[in-house]
């Protein structure tokens, strides 16, 4: 429903792809031909969404962009969006860890991690990484947790070498738990472990950096409050 294009006759020339989640809508996709870039249909396009979204709801618009693209977050400040947050990405292969600690990961089904989701996410997570869109990659995820005297304290989910969630519960030792649960990936991946658009605030930022993989930052989260009209 939140998906729209620009005609020129019947030919597509643009279109904007908006996700709708509960905290608003976020645009995962925004595209001008190139034949017909430069003359507005950009904005109008992004404007028409907002319009859209101001009588319906979600009053709330986002949008990551990447750090190196200033022309695109030049064109969204333009329309009203402000920077809201940061991302960073992640890349390497953990330092070892204690043989202690990783005997307390197992394998776990990623419905049985999600359970825990909202109560190991303090920090609100990049779209990629809601509860939503994991439950959708569900069946293609592997997971571990951290489990001690039956109560998970924290839970990876793996696809190929890419971490979709490294989720730690807020009162366990997140350098102990993290740690031990990238170690226990690294073991079967093998190759360099990636995570993408981790907050700047969120905990497992440090715990990422503590065990050895390279930051570098990768995204700005822009987006703007929507005035309510009526129909």
């Amino acid at each position: 429903s939140n998906t729209m294009v620009v005609l020129e006759d019947s030919d597509p020339i643009a279109v904007i792809v908006g996700t709708k989640r509960p905290y608003g809508c976020w645009i995962a996709k925004l595209g001008v031909r190139s034949d017909h870039q430069r003359q507005g249909i950009g904005r109008y396009i992004v404007e028409a969404l907002t319009r859209k979204l101001s009588i319906i709801g979600p009053r709330i618009i986002s949008v990551d962009v990447p750090v190196d693209n200033e022309a695109a977050a030049a064109f969204y400040r333009h329309l009203g969006f402000e920077t809201w947050g940061q991302y960073w990405s992640f890349a390497g292969h953990p330092q070892a860890h204690t043989a202690e600690d990783l005997r307390q990961v197992h394998p776990v089904k990623p419905d049985v991690a999600l359970s825990r989701y909202e109560a190991f996410h303090p920090v609100p997570q990049c779209w990629e990484r809601d509860a939503y869109t994991l439950q959708l990659y569900a069946g293609r995820l592997s997971g571990y947790a951290f489990w001690e005297e039956d109560v998970i304290h924290g839970y990876l989910l793996l696809y190929h070498q890419t971490v979709m969630d490294l989720a730690l519960d807020p009162h366990a030792d997140a350098f102990r738990v993290g740690s031990a649960l990238l170690q226990r990936a690294a073991v079967d991946v093998k190759e360099a472990l990636h995570i993408d658009k981790v907050a700047a605030q969120d905990p497992v930022r440090a715990v990422l950096e503590q065990v050895g993989l390279t930051p570098r930052e990768s995204h700005v989260h822009m987006g703007q409050h929507i005035i309510k009209r009526s129909g």
